[in-house]
């Protein structure tokens, strides 16, 4: 499993819910592209450095394995991962967790999962997340998918608003234990 954080923060939520995944059984790779502040974002070529970055270390992951990686994003990893994806059809998931979006809504997951490239998607998006709105208006290519879900209706798409959360409400042991975990295991949300 590869995790991966976003803006202004070095993603401290991976390594505490990296003690959950690893008694459920799962290797963890909490991936750490270093602090990034609000007004990196707004020039294409820093993001641009980030989705490379991710590419390298999705080839240095998976070097030698055959299994597919999962992956859970928050907030700008949400951009970066599936950007990436857009960018290079050879990256390719198991199934991806995101929380606190900044994707557009419109993303294309039913070609993405029609082509084999990711197995299941699951989104969690809260209702009270004035960061994905801010982040929509800011950032081009970037999108409100955190605050109001996606555009797909792909029976490999779940989608779980959280409707109190704010941006960065999904991390505790329980979400981990009781939605996260039986997703990462191939159980499809209720």
């Amino acid at each position: 499993v590869i995790s991966l954080h976003g803006i202004r923060t070095r993603g401290e939520w991976q390594k505490r819910m990296n003690l959950d995944l690893q008694a459920e059984g799962f290797l963890h790779e909490p991936l750490d592209y270093g602090y990034f502040g609000a007004l990196q974002l707004l020039p294409s070529s820093q993001r641009a450095k980030k989705i490379e970055w991710f590419r390298e270390q999705y080839e240095r992951l998976r070097q030698g394995k055959e299994f597919l990686p999962c992956v859970i994003a928050h907030s700008f990893g949400t951009y970066i991962v599936t950007q990436a994806m857009e960018k290079y059809p050879e990256l390719r998931f198991d199934r991806i967790i995101l929380c606190g979006a900044i994707v557009r809504t419109d993303f294309d997951w039913d070609s993405v999962i029609k082509a084999g490239r990711v197995n299941a998607v699951l989104n969690q998006y809260g209702g009270d997340d004035r960061w994905v709105r801010l982040g929509a208006r800011c950032v081009a290519g970037a999108g409100r998918s955190g605050v109001t879900g996606f555009e797909s209706s792909n029976s490999q798409l779940f989608q779980e608003l959280r409707k109190h959360f704010s941006h960065s409400d999904y991390f505790y042991s329980l979400n981990y234990r009781e939605s996260w975990v039986p997703f990462l295991r191939g159980f499809d949300p209720d």
